[in-house]
């Protein structure tokens, strides 16, 4: 009988390991989906900024291709951006971007920045 038990409890303990790691996969499966919608905008916005300036330079990003202040983003829901441009030369613009979104009700934001040569 009390072999019983003892089995009983260990198959309970290895059970409540297995959900509890299921349910970790479970949250960083849709913490990945948040991250890829964050991949997505970022690229979307950093290629604009790279057309943009492509094609004239020394026209600020801020508010003429992009609007100044916090902007939803059209295509993924719940997703908002911020641009800010720097020039650190006449040959270098800094382009620095803050992503904002929500998960499970909280507020998270990431900031990104990069570079960009004048091709001449």
């Amino acid at each position: 009988m009390t072999e019983m038990m003892f089995a009983i409890m260990v198959l309970s303990i290895v059970l409540l390991a297995l959900v509890s790691v299921l349910g970790s996969m479970l949250d960083q499966q849709m913490r990945g989906r948040s991250y890829d919608k964050v991949a997505i905008a970022a690229n979307q916005i950093f290629g604009q900024a790279r057309q943009a300036l492509a094609e004239h330079f020394d026209r600020p990003l801020v508010p003429n291709v992009f609007p100044s202040g916090r902007q939803e983003l059209a295509n993924l829901e719940g997703v908002s951006y911020e641009v800010t441009q720097t020039m650190e030369r006449n040959d270098l613009a800094r382009v620095d971007l803050t992503i904002h979104w929500t998960e499970k009700g909280i507020g998270h934001h990431r900031s990104m920045s990069t570079k960009f040569l004048r091709v001449k």
